[in-house]
Parts: C-alpha cells; sequence; structure tokens
C-alpha cells in the first residue's frame, strides 16, 4: 500500500510509523521543513492520563494509559521519563487541591515531607500534594527528531513540493489547525509557553501548579532548562506571546519556586491547538482519504493510540470494542480494560478483539535502537452512518 501523509507533526509521524510497521510505503508531506510551525514544537510532553482527566473525558485516561509503552518502545533508550507527576498548591488554594483529586484518580495524597524527598528543591515550600506515579514525559522536541530520522532510515520520504495524490492508494491528512474552517466544528485554541534555564532549580518530573485563574506545569528538559506552560485561550491566533500571558506565567514559576524570578527567558513561543468541542480527536475515512485532527492539548498523549486507529482504518480492520472499565479514585488503570476509540465507524460494524489481533503488523524496533484529502466544506463527522464515542459512547452523536 502507497500512502501520503499530509503534515508532519507529531500526528502525522506517529501515523507514518505504524503504517510503516505494517509494510506500506509511505511519503510524508510537510509544508516547512522541520517541526517550527508544529504546535508538537511547542507541546510540554507529558504523557499523563491521569491528571488530563481532571479536565478531560473518560476516552483521553483509557487510551492515553498506555502511550509512555509506546513511546518507549519506539524511541531511544531513556527518552521516556518515568518519575511520575507531582501536583501541588500554596496553602490558601488547597481546595483546588482537594477539588483536582476528586477529578481524577491513580494518585496517592502525600505530605511535605514525602514532597520535600520527591523533589528537595520543593521542600518545605508546599504542606500537601498529589502523585501520580505511573505518569512519564517525554522532551517532544528530542522525539519527533527521532521519530522522524527513524522513518527516514526505512526509506519514509519527506517531502515540501507539490505531490502527485494519483499516485498513492491513500491519504492521511494530519494537517491539523489549518483545517480551521474547512471542518465543521473545529476550532482554535491558543497556547503560550516558554523555557528557562537556571542552575538554582532542580526538578526530576513534571510539577503542576494550581491556581484558580493560572494554573501552571513546569517540566524539566535538562541543564538546568525548563519548559514553562501553557495558556489555553480560545483563538486561533499563532502570533508571539502576549505581555499578559508571559507576565503570569513566570509570576506562576515563581510562586513554585523564587529562584526561577533570575532564571533567563531563553524561548517564548504560541502555538494553536485544533480542537472540537469536546476536546476529543476525531478519526474518520472517507473513500481514500483518513482525517485525523483535533488532538487538542493531548498530542503527545494521544497520537499513539490515534495512530494504531489510522491503521486499522487503513487496512479496513475494525478496532477493538470500546467498552473500557475506569479505574476506582485513587488507583491505577487495569491494563487489561479496553479502549474507546476515536475513529468514525459503521453501526453495523462486527467488532471483534480476534480481527484487530489478526491484522497485519511488523514487530516495533526494540528499545535504544532509535528511529534515530479531504478537500470538503462538507466533511461531517458526526452524521448518522458514524459513531464517535466518549463518555456518552453508544449514542450517535
Amino acid at each position: 500500500m502507497r500512502v501520503l501523509i499530509k503534515g508532519a507533526g507529531v500526528a502525522g509521524l506517529t501515523a507514518a510509523h505504524e503504517l510503516v510497521a505494517r509494510g506500506a510505503a509511505v511519503m510524508v508531506a510537510e509544508r516547512t521543513q522541520g517541526f517550527a510551525n508544529a504546535a508538537s514544537w511547542y507541546a510540554g510532553g507529558m504523557l499523563a492520563p491521569w491528571c488530563e482527566r481532571e479536565s478531560a473525558e473518560e476516552a483521553v485516561l483509557i487510551r492515553g494509559a498506555a502511550a509512555a509503552d509506546w513511546w518507549e518502545a519506539v524511541l531511544p533508550a531513556g527518552s521516556v521519563h518515568r518519575n511520575g507527576t507531582l501536583v501541588v498548591a500554596p496553602p490558601r488554594d488547597a481546595a483546588e487541591l482537594r477539588r483536582f483529586a476528586s477529578r481524577t484518580s491513580g494518585y496517592r495524597s502525600i505530605g511535605a515531607e514525602e514532597i520535600g524527598a520527591l523533589e528537595p528543591a520543593l521542600a518545605g515550600r508546599f504542606r500537601e500534594a498529589l502523585f501520580f506515579p505511573e505518569e512519564a514525559h517525554v522532551d517532544p522536541r528530542r522525539a519527533l527528531s527521532a521519530l522522524r530520522h527513524g522513518l527516514e532510515a526505512q526509506g519514509v520520504v519527506f517531502s515540501g513540493g507539490t505531490i502527485d495524490q494519483g499516485r498513492f492508494d491513500l491519504t492521511v491528512d494530519c494537517t491539523g489547525a489549518a483545517r480551521i474552517g474547512e471542518i465543521k466544528g473545529l476550532r482554535g485554541v491558543r497556547g503560550e509557553m516558554l523555557y528557562l534555564q537556571t542552575d538554582e532549580v532542580a526538578l526530576s518530573r513534571p510539577v503542576r501548579l494550581l491556581h484558580p485563574r493560572i494554573p501552571l506545569y513546569i517540566v524539566p528538559r535538562g541543564g538546568g532548562l525548563f519548559m514553562c506552560g501553557a495558556t489555553m485561550i480560545e483563538s486561533d491566533d499563532a502570533g508571539p506571546i502576549t505581555a499578559r500571558s508571559l507576565m503570569e506565567l513566570l509570576n506562576a514559576a515563581y510562586v513554585l519556586h523564587p529562584a526561577f524570578a533570575e532564571a533567563r527567558l531563553v524561548e517564548t513561543g504560541a502555538g494553536v491547538r485544533p480542537a472540537f468541542a469536546d476536546n476529543l480527536p476525531r478519526v474518520m475515512r472517507q473513500a481514500n482519504t483518513i482525517t485525523v485532527n483535533g488532538l487538542y492539548r493531548h498530542g503527545f498523549l494521544l497520537s499513539p493510540a490515534i495512530a494504531e486507529e489510522v491503521a486499522a482504518l487503513a487496512y479496513d480492520v475494525p478496532p477493538i470494542d470500546p467498552s473500557p472499565t475506569p479505574p476506582h479514585k485513587g488507583e491505577g488503570l487495569s491494563s487489561r480494560c479496553d479502549r474507546l476509540q476515536f475513529s468514525a465507524v459503521s453501526p453495523d460494524a462486527k467488532v471483534t478483539a480476534e480481527a484487530e489481533a489478526a491484522r497485519p503488523r511488523k514487530p516495533l524496533p526494540p528499545a535504544g535502537r532509535g528511529w534515530g484529502g479531504a478537500n470538503s466544506d462538507e466533511l461531517e463527522w458526526n452524521e448518522g452512518k458514524h459513531f464517535c464515542f466518549s463518555e456518552r459512547r453508544g449514542q450517535d452523536r
């Protein structure tokens, strides 16, 4: 099968990986060389399905729970950091911590002593926190580069020129925010971030600071570099970070640790996250085009599951029955639970795990080796003949 993938962000590259692993000949079309214009370049890279459940539907938890395993199998050894996530709040915002806990699972509540043991730089600064031990993180820029280099090594061609789509059996559209205004219901959510560099703070894992107005996450990148983000503004403006957002992110970083006041501001950036009304992604096939969009703020978390759905649709293999068993509060997710699907499937499709297991695929490379359209204004995601599953699964939406 010859496949053209439009878009070289995280959705396009993970889809390319899954298709190549099943024997497809893949070409990737990119608007510009490199990743500078991709929203993925400005991502936090947090593989945090339990934390994301605080504001996301259950599908994000179920489908994102295996993301760390996928990335660990694909990227060079040591690329996935399995140190968990720490969620903290100043004493005056203790209610925010309780609210967060009431909406999540997979954590344990810890006190000041354990906070200091996990993150010595935060010793004595917070009285209580939530620790999510099963979560992980990657450096998105290294991950994207390694994934691309590995695909090139396997013969995938990246092209920025004019491409004749008629040469291909299938097109996969992963162009994200570029489709705003073309795909019904797709909107932009602006995200702004910055990088700080300081040798006075050391963190081993992402730390989320809760605040009623300005929540913050800080992700260590090594060498005293920290990614701080991110705003969520209902806008498709991809312009530079605003003064207000810069001030609020810096203020929040200072609340987490005063040493950030003396940190060097080495980079700022903004990207537009494509999202639908429910903030869940969509995968749909129409004729010889599969369209992937709406990953919102969950690109690195959900793209492995989305890529598997793309491959299933490409080879006409139904996905697994979407009937998960959610975890109890404070407990982890059972590895045996089924997965919710984001792909559009016909109501009469017979969905079985046996069919999924039988689909053609090649094994992933061993960890450590390092892999280093639909031009339609009328495109409808949820017409009567399609399902999209969420917490209200089983309803035609």
